[in-house]
């Protein structure tokens, strides 16, 4: 096989290796990469009796300016908003997009008691809803966007499914 060939042939790998586990649109983690890091994290907190907890995030009427400006502008708007999330969150810290309008972020320590870290956990989602209030410019139009946070803390007798499904209701 030829040098090209061989080199064609990694990249190719390359690249189904990474849309296996990211988003194309954000270059987020997927839900399979984040649900392997939350059941990670899981583990080490009930090792180490301390708490985590999972954000699960939903662009409220997202739809609604999807519908009216069209996807080009709803793409925009959706990596905006996950720039907008990352920038509060700490180095590791997670956030990936399930896809739609839909985005989680897993903390892997908020605290040593349960109080402490739901707390805290309260806290860190004001400041990400907060970095909703100033409208986002794309492409000439001024777009208001808020965010409902739901926040299920572990660890816990729970799997990680269920506990995405906790932060969700």
């Amino acid at each position: 096989q030829s040098l090209e060939f061989r080199y064609q042939r990694e990249l190719a790998e390359q690249t189904i290796r990474y849309q296996a586990h990211y988003d194309d649109l954000t270059n987020l983690p997927n839900r399979r990469l984040f649900l392997a890091s939350l059941r990670q994290e899981l583990a080490k907190a009930d090792r180490h009796h301390r708490y985590g907890a999972v954000f699960f995030i939903d662009l409220d009427r997202f739809k609604s300016v999807n519908d009216s400006l069209g996807h080009a502008i709803g793409d925009e708007l959706l990596i905006e908003a996950a720039n907008r999330i990352k920038q509060r969150l700490r180095r590791e810290d997670t956030v990936a997009r399930l896809g739609g309008d839909e985005f989680v972020v897993l903390l892997p320590e908020v605290g040593h008691a349960s109080d402490g870290a739901g707390s805290h956990a309260s806290t860190i989602a004001d400041q990400i809803r907060r970095r909703f209030q100033a409208p986002f410019l794309i492409q000439g139009h001024e777009i208001h966007l808020t965010i409902s946070v739901g926040i299920a803390l572990f660890p816990g007798n729970v799997t990680a499914e269920d506990l995405l499904k906790f932060a969700d209701v």
